[in-house]
């Protein structure tokens, strides 16, 4: 049984807003913003609404395919299949008519991209060529069952007498995902070492 809580969401969802971010002290990051469908699917009900996230792209894949549609995104109505994760309410301020307002948004890292449609039309992406893998017993593919990043980290990372390290080998079916979780822990990938580090100084745990 896992030692953390897992909280994913997963749905359909109308793109906007990819952009690059460029903190005054930070790495530059992308993000997209996404309304994300929620009611009944019969087209015009009125039950149907949105729920808007504002996301922090960690997945490569993810990124990758959302360039192929950048150009279409400001003009065209670009539906995706997602999952986001991590998610936790964010307030902030904003003007309208000359007084201030109080808004609130749902920030959260985008883990996956499963598809994009352009105007109804499918995208194809070249990542989808590869061979499908063989179907087993298990009805929940390794590859598709969820990553829990801080039970992994857990268990795979090893403490010197001052750094934590951690093995990733490109091979990982989560190669990208595990790579950007790294990073936004603040590891570092060491080339003589083919590993990825992080100072253990003053810290008693990896998380």
């Amino acid at each position: 049984m896992s030692d953390y809580f897992d909280l994913h969401v997963n749905g359909l969802g109308y793109v906007s807003r990819l952009r690059e971010v460029k903190p005054r002290n930070g790495k530059p990051f992308w993000a997209v913003s996404i309304s994300a469908l929620t009611g009944r699917k019969a087209a015009g009900d009125e039950e149907q609404s949105y729920v808007k996230f504002d996301c922090r792209i960690v997945g490569e894949e993810a990124l990758r395919r959302l360039r192929v549609v950048e150009k279409e995104i400001p003009e065209r109505a670009v539906l995706v299949g997602f999952r986001i994760g991590d998610i936790y309410p964010e307030a902030y301020e904003y003007e309208r008519d000359g007084q201030s307002h109080q808004g609130l948004v749902i920030k959260g890292r985008l883990l996956k991209i499963a598809f994009i449609k352009v105007d109804g039309k499918d995208i194809p992406f070249a990542d989808e060529e590869k061979a499908e893998p063989e179907k087993t017993s298990d009805p929940t593919p390794v590859a598709e069952q969820d990553f829990r990043p801080f039970e992994w980290l857990e268990k795979n990372a090893v403490k010197t007498h001052d750094h934590w390290v951690v093995k990733l080998q490109k091979e990982d079916d989560r190669f990208d995902e595990k790579r950007a979780f790294l990073k936004e822990q603040g590891f570092f990938f060491d080339r003589k070492t083919l590993s990825w580090r992080r100072e253990a100084e003053g810290m008693a745990h990896v998380h």
